[in-house]
């Protein structure tokens, strides 16, 4: 390698060598980054050189309509990790593309795969700058300078604000001036509840629901938000004989098919025998609301379903308490079918389309939740309920990981294998390859920490084979030109695991 190197004239130092490739290679940006890559690194060199309009005029681009220039700034707070990714379905490219090119390739011990089950709710986990709320914050007030009323632009300024004052309430109840959006009010009440303050979140989730909506006297998307912050604050704590769901969790559902919430909705009392019946009641009723309900008026705000997403839901929550199998039975019932391709020809709203299926596969997320805490769920109905929710979402790492540790508790560790390497679909021809549902360097962390879990049956010899596979599939490094190098960089993590076991 060395005498190639010399006969071929190249320097020893790579900076230069790539400097050299871009030159050849042509185009202005990429002889601006040959310069900066030839340029000597003055770390003490003094004050930072001060750049001009004249540096940066040959990147500045004018935009003719307002589409493009929100669109940019759309993108650009995709980068920043704000909520502005939600506008695309699951299995949308540009969304699958990007959350493959941000995902961590970093590996995590076999002892920690309990507590990363608990705490990786979202896909693709993203590493946060100091600054990166900061950033979000100002680009989002300069775009509502020009789009005063953009809803989602009011969003990303409420959770960044959240993020950057670590739990002080203050300035995010500034923004919420900006606009009378009870789905942004619902923003700041979550950022309430995860700052600690759940009885203020609670009075401000009891005034929005109390907002009729169409078709419903209280807001089902506001409802069933609260409803899962309460399920997931009270789940494992069995406080009644009669249901198993946490109190606060049971009365908001049940006053939601009632059309009321009375002062008793945040209280913590125990449920009593009435509970069955009341139950009973809630599900015919919520039923009787379906038809009534908007499928694609959930905004794209990042934790809101929209109200025929949100009842159905609600259903399933209530059903699953004593008959799963007829909770997931009624779901896919009422949700259509996961080929998007098939609905796309139909609808001819691009927009509520995009909004049906981000909704529909949040849906399934919670449904698989729900499943999980129920213990009359039996491990098929949850290994079957994982995988219908992957073809929804097949970026989501709760899912792959759940689907995986499911079958990692029940020994059957060659299924779990089969069915990762179905996730990534590295045994597919390409004939039959869809890019849109294929996710590959998160799934393939998940696979390896999976197999390192197997204690006694880990195989390095499968995980070096799935790794040389990816990095030769051509689907490995086409989603993005920096997925390559996650996957080299677990490649060599799994060789230095091997040769220190």
């Amino acid at each position: 390698g060395d005498k190639a190197r010399k006969a071929a004239g190249a320097s020893e130092d790579p900076a230069e060598d790539l400097a050299m490739l871009l030159k050849v290679e042509g185009g202005r940006m990429r002889r601006w980054v040959a310069r900066e890559l030839a340029q000597p690194c003055q770390l003490d060199a003094g004050p930072e050189r001060q750049v001009s309009f004249h540096d940066i005029r040959p990147f500045v681009v004018s935009y003719r309509t307002d589409v493009s220039r929100r669109e940019a700034l759309m993108r650009f707070l995709d980068m920043l990790g704000a909520s502005t990714i939600m506008r695309h379905p699951p299995t949308s490219r540009y969304r699958r593309s990007f959350v493959d090119a941000f995902a961590l390739p970093s590996l995590h011990l076999p002892t920690e795969w309990r507590e990363r089950l608990s705490l990786e709710r979202r896909e693709g986990s993203r590493a946060a700058c100091g600054r990166q709320a900061l950033f979000a914050a100002r680009s989002a007030l300069h775009g509502l300078l020009a789009w005063p009323r953009d809803s989602k632009l009011c969003e990303v300024l409420v959770e960044a604000l959240w993020a950057h004052d670590r739990g002080d309430p203050k300035l995010p109840r500034v923004a919420l001036q900006a606009s009378d959006d009870p789905r942004l009010f619902c923003t700041y009440a979550h950022g309430l509840w995860v700052a600690g303050h759940h009885d203020s979140a609670r009075t401000v989730l009891h005034k929005l629901c109390m907002a009729p909506t169409a078709g419903c006297t209280l807001d089902a998307r506001i409802a069933v938000n609260w409803w899962l912050l309460e399920f997931r604050a009270g789940a494992g704590c069995i406080s009644s004989p009669y249901i198993r769901m946490p109190p606060r969790a049971f009365r908001i559902l049940h006053g939601l098919a009632m059309g009321t919430l009375n002062e008793n909705t945040g209280s913590d009392q125990t449920l009593g025998p009435e509970t069955g019946t009341q139950r009973l009641q809630a599900i015919s009723r919520l039923s009787a609301l379906l038809p009534q309900q908007s499928r694609s008026d959930g905004g794209g705000f990042r934790r809101l379903l929209s109200s025929y997403q949100a009842v159905v839901v609600a259903v399933c929550a209530l059903v699953a308490e004593a008959f799963p199998q007829r909770a997931w039975d009624f779901f896919t019932r009422e949700a259509p079918s996961s080929d998007t391709r098939a609905i796309e020809a139909k609808d001819a709203g691009v927009r509520a389309h995009d909004e049906e299926i981000r909704c529909w596969a949040m849906a399934a997320v919670i449904i698989v939740e729900l499943l999980a805490a129920s213990r009359r769920a039996p491990p098929r109905l949850l290994r079957i309920a994982t995988a219908a929710a992957l073809e929804r979402d097949p970026s989501n790492s709760w899912l792959i990981r759940m689907l995986a540790a499911t079958q990692l508790c029940c020994g059957t560790v060659a299924s779990m294998r089969r069915n990762l390497d179905h996730v990534m679909m590295l045994h597919q021809p390409q004939s039959l390859f869809d890019s849109r549902r294929r996710w590959i360097v998160g799934a393939l962390r998940i696979a390896i920490e999976a197999e390192l879990a197997c204690g006694e049956k880990c195989s390095f010899e499968r995980l070096i084979h799935l790794l040389e596979r990816v990095a030769e599939s051509n689907g490995g490094s086409g989603s993005s030109p920096f997925t390559g190098v996650a996957v080299w960089r677990m490649y060599h993590a799994v060789l230095l695991l091997q040769a220190q076991s």
